[in-house]
């Protein structure tokens, strides 16, 4: 069942919240402080290794806490990335700074100058398939689509039955740096560098 809802995503609704089925409290109580966990984890345990984040957001207990459902799961994944720019400022180009040895749970062998999908154990048409799905079918700059129709997209792809959870992380990734790329436009720089997701989805 999730977090408490007012109703189903309502787009023409003149707040975010209220367009994704929330009302303020619950946002303000329940999601934003998941977000700024989410997003704490990602930069603590992963540094600036953008498949590491991937992992990062694969195993996250934020996401996995059960009393959450995948509109909520969406929203979190959302919200990150503006928490993402207010706290570490514009992304670069590239992801500077040092990296981290980072430890995988699941084999993958991070900072090993190995292109993404490779360190994570995929095909380069598997990877571009997910890269090409992610920002040109689940993430329009939110200048042309609504927030809310972000998450309720990014809702169908936590539904999907079809991608398995390493896949769906990808995808995940790709919302947050996307949706930090954008709030950080409108944030003035402190520093050069978001972090781990900045990388994420460059060809390599």
């Amino acid at each position: 069942m999730g977090l408490e809802k007012i109703g189903e995503f309502d787009h023409a609704a003149d707040s975010v919240f209220r367009a994704s089925g929330y009302s303020d409290r619950t946002v303000t109580d329940e999601l934003e402080p998941r977000a700024a966990l989410l997003a704490n984890q990602i930069f603590d345990l992963a540094g600036a290794c953008p498949t590491m984040a991937i992992e990062v957001l694969m195993d996250s207990p934020v996401l996995k806490d059960s009393a959450l459902d995948n509109r909520d799961r969406a929203f979190i994944i959302v919200m990150a990335g503006p928490v993402i720019a207010a706290a570490f400022g514009q992304p670069a180009a590239d992801a500077g700074g040092p990296r981290k040895m980072c430890t995988s749970k699941h084999g993958f062998e991070h900072n090993t100058g190995l292109a993404q999908h490779e360190v994570l154990g995929m095909g380069r048409v598997e990877w571009d398939m997910l890269t090409y799905y992610a920002k040109e079918k689940v993430y329009v700059r939110t200048g042309q689509r609504e927030v809310s129709e972000l998450i309720e997209s990014m809702q169908k792809v936590l539904d999907d039955p079809d991608l398995n959870p390493l896949q769906k992380a990808v995808v995940e990734a790709l919302i947050v740096r996307q949706s930090a790329t954008e709030t950080a436009k409108r944030i003035t720089a402190t520093s050069g560098v978001i972090g781990p997701l900045a990388t994420v989805g460059r060809a390599d």
